[in-house]
């Protein structure tokens, strides 16, 4: 027994050595518009450029990217290209230094600002804004954490870059694994009316193909077609995770199913004021599984239009939300909503603003916990989110003038 125990205690003694000399090798790096990337990238030697900073990342290392506005341009393809191998305990995290006091800017000339063809991946806190179509295209394995951040005005005049993409739409999602998407204010994305392309119905809040994925407390708001597509057209997508979002005043419906999809769960949302009259829509689905509770419908002539099987329809309500002021943009809900201790626990325990859920009773349904104007809170995720298990190698803003 001896023998075994001091084996074990060499082996273990080992383990930590190396969890040490692995945590003492992360390292942060700066990044500030009046740097060089000569500098050592430093808080107080920064680099001017992310893209140099990330040549120097690798896992359990972190970019913080300084207020500023950013049109640094890799391609006509994209601006950005993050492509690394990361894992869950040690993801590769790149941030603004101050809730979307980074801004990232297309200039209307890269079709796409964020090109993420790695994994575990954190992209935290930016302004992402005027791509030529997409504000982000996540392909790659996935375990990413697209967490506050504001996209927005991306893909409106994508029509006049030749030739024209199939899809203009803040964040485009391939098939990936284990995406989450929390706290990001996604609106006013996609080609204008103006463009011929209208008709064609492509251009989204959210264009998900990924399985596995959470997507909570978002704002998705005045998107040229649907806030959220889910497109099973290349293959099963399923167990989407859909919790506690607004879905507000976009073109065509706030969610819509497209071909093969098993197991989503739309639970504690507010669909308000969508067009074309439906909060729910379908296109060609063949929907297995779905579960449809405490949601609060507003503003359309049908709720759900989704056929398939084996569906669970739970407690949901059509009525009035009672936001402070949903016309200037203010989500927060006044003391009499009914969306108050109406919600059911959702996969994290906190709101769009970082308040813990629940204040009282039961979650309260939509984006942000407890009664009262939230006209001028900026998301607040950063610390939050648990460390996840990861995959391979393991304009016009609807807050008005936010402070920063």
């Amino acid at each position: 027994m001896g023998s075994y125990q001091k084996i074990n205690g060499i082996i273990g003694a080992l383990v930590l050595l190396l969890s040490a000399s692995g945590a003492a090798s992360a390292a942060t790096y700066y990044v500030a518009t009046n740097g060089s990337d000569s500098n050592a990238g430093t808080n107080a030697s920064p680099f001017n450029t992310i893209k140099f900073a990330y040549r120097k990342v690798g896992p359990g290392d972190t970019i913080i990217v300084k207020p500023g506005v950013y049109t640094e341009k890799l391609s006509e393809e994209r601006c950005f290209l993050f492509d690394k191998t990361a894992s869950g305990a040690a993801p590769i995290t790149i941030k603004s230094e101050t809730t979307w006091g980074a801004v990232l800017d297309g200039g209307g000339s890269c079709r796409t600002i964020i090109w993420l063809n790695g994994n575990n991946h954190v992209i935290e806190g930016f302004e992402m804004r005027n791509a030529a179509h997409d504000g982000m295209v996540i392909y790659g394995e996935g375990y990413n954490k697209i967490i506050s951040n504001n996209i927005h005005n991306n893909g409106n005049d994508g029509a006049n870059l030749p030739p024209p993409a199939a899809v203009s739409s803040g964040i485009t999602q391939a098939r990936t694994q284990g995406d989450q998407f929390i706290g990001n204010y996604i609106h006013n994305n996609g080609r204008k009316s103006s463009h011929a392309e209208f008709a064609q119905n492509l251009d989204h809040g959210m264009y998900m193909h990924g399985v596995d994925m959470l997507i909570m407390n978002n704002i998705v708001s005045n998107n040229r077609d649907h806030g959220i597509q889910l497109a099973g057209n290349g293959g099963n997508l399923s167990n989407a995770r859909i919790y506690n979002n607004v879905l507000a005043s976009n073109g065509r419906s706030g969610i819509v199913f497209w071909k093969d999809i098993s197991n989503p769960k739309v639970i504690n949302n507010i669909f308000y004021n969508n067009g074309k009259g439906r909060a729910i829509d379908s296109y060609e689905p063949n929907v297995n599984g779905a579960t449809f509770d405490r949601n609060i419908f507003f503003g359309h002539t049908t709720n759900i239009d989704v056929t398939g099987s084996g569906f669970t329809i739970g407690t949901n309500q059509t009525i009035d939300p009672q936001f402070v002021n949903a016309g200037s943009g203010d989500f927060g809900l006044q003391s009499t909503s009914p969306a108050i201790d109406a919600g059911i626990v959702a996969p994290l325990g906190f709101d769009f603003a970082g308040a813990a859920r629940p204040q009282g009773a039961a979650y309260d349904i939509g984006v942000f916990e407890g009664a009262g104007s939230k006209m001028n809170i900026l998301p607040a995720v950063s610390g939050l989110l648990p460390l996840g298990a990861g995959g391979a190698g393991s304009g016009g803003g609807l807050f008005g003038n936010c402070t920063r």
